[in-house]
């Protein structure tokens, strides 16, 4: 009885009805142009910014989707070096931030190098820099690793959510997997990175790392689809929002038959969201350039723009009180009551009104994130 996909007499050949994904291929062409549009409106300084953050977004989620969680400030370190930005005194690199960043920089940036095992191999060299004795690095897996499953729950009830196929078979399937991958296509890019990636989650060909690997290769070949606006997109950090039905997704897939179709058609709906989020960073950045710009002489310290540079990152719920302000500028309260009320006076930020017993505070509107999500909520 047939349970996985590479048991499909078909496999490895993939099919998807091209015509039921029209409306969400339009859908994700709209955002990727609103993407283009928005970023011709930023300067070159924001630009590298939103860059670095885009990748440290990535790096940071498809690790963290395995259950690895990276040193923000190690990942961007590391950015920061390899991208040519300034971030002093905000980090150091660690081998592990390192890894990932150059997976992460490697595919989306030289998209058009072909791919090769000896490629794929360096990236997972990159990715397991303090793999545990015993793991094989830098190559496929070996029989030793069968049955190579996915699995969930404990010893005592596991789950086995997808078997991948045995590793005689692995050499094979990915000679046919990168042939596929270098050959011309008239399939569009985003249908393509969407069967990239679950040809390459359900070959497994390696003993740990598949996953990040294969988000790697999605990317490369988004990239490859639109190369201006693939380093500013992260659809890591959309799969992690969404992780759930991301791994949801891939398990119905992977135990299904040649016809990704529905796979197709939730990848692409999983990278139009990605495009909002980053129309949203990208609107996020021009209100806080223009809230630095018109408050170039206001007299603000190094916990007030802390705290603003937080707020109008959207890095926090609610409104400014001296209670968030306290932990996020590690300061004592009735230094934080002083800083606020000082930001007040210059008529930086308002208090809210109501009848609380502690006073909050926001930006005036324009430069204020939660005014404009109350607004497009109405």
């Amino acid at each position: 009885m047939r349970r996985f996909i590479w048991e499909d007499p078909g496999w490895p050949t993939l099919h998807v009805e091209q015509t039921a994904g029209s409306r969400q291929l339009a859908a994700a062409a709209y955002g990727q142009g609103s993407v283009a549009g928005a970023l011709r409106a930023v300067g070159l300084a924001d630009r590298g910014r939103m860059q670095l953050e885009a990748f440290a977004e990535t790096a940071l989620d498809t690790s963290a989707i395995e259950g690895e969680a990276l040193d923000p400030e190690s990942v961007r370190a590391s950015l920061a070096r390899r991208l040519a930005l300034e971030r002093p005194g905000r980090g150091t690199t660690d081998a592990r931030a390192d890894g990932v960043v150059a997976v992460t920089l490697d595919a989306t940036r030289e998209a058009r190098v072909p791919i090769t095992a000896e490629r794929l191999f360096a990236w997972h060299r990159a990715l397991l820099p303090d793999a545990p004795r015993g793991l094989r690095i830098g190559a496929w897996r070996t029989e030793a690793d069968d049955p190579m499953q996915v699995v969930s729950g404990p010893v005592s009830a596991r789950v086995v959510h997808f078997e991948a196929p045995p590793a005689a078979r692995v050499p094979t399937e990915m000679a046919a997997f990168i042939d596929w991958c270098e050959a011309p296509s008239d399939v569009p890019p985003l249908v393509r990175a969407a069967l990239t990636h679950l040809s390459f989650e359900t070959i497994h060909p390696f003993a740990d790392g598949n996953g990040r690997i294969g988000r790697a290769l999605a990317d490369l070949m988004l990239a490859r689809g639109n190369a201006e606006v693939a380093p500013y997109v992260s659809l890591s950090r959309q799969m992690r929002a969404d992780r759930s039905a991301y791994y949801a997704a891939l398990e119905r897939a992977q135990r299904g038959t040649v016809d990704a179709t529905p796979w197709a058609l939730w990848f692409i709906d999983c990278y139009r969201r990605a495009t909002d989020e980053t129309l949203r960073s990208i609107e996020g950045m021009m209100r806080a350039s223009m809230f630095w710009r018109d408050h170039a002489e206001a007299e603000i310290n190094a916990r007030q723009r802390r705290v603003l540079e937080r707020y109008l990152a959207g890095g926090f719920e609610g409104w400014i009180s001296a209670r968030n302000y306290t932990a996020i500028a590690k300061t004592s309260e009735d230094t934080a009551q002083r800083d606020l009320a000082a930001l007040a006076a210059q008529g930086i930020i308002v208090a809210n009104p109501g009848k609380a017993r502690k006073t909050s505070y926001r930006l005036r509107e324009g430069y204020d994130p939660h005014v404009r999500e109350a607004a497009a909520q109405e």
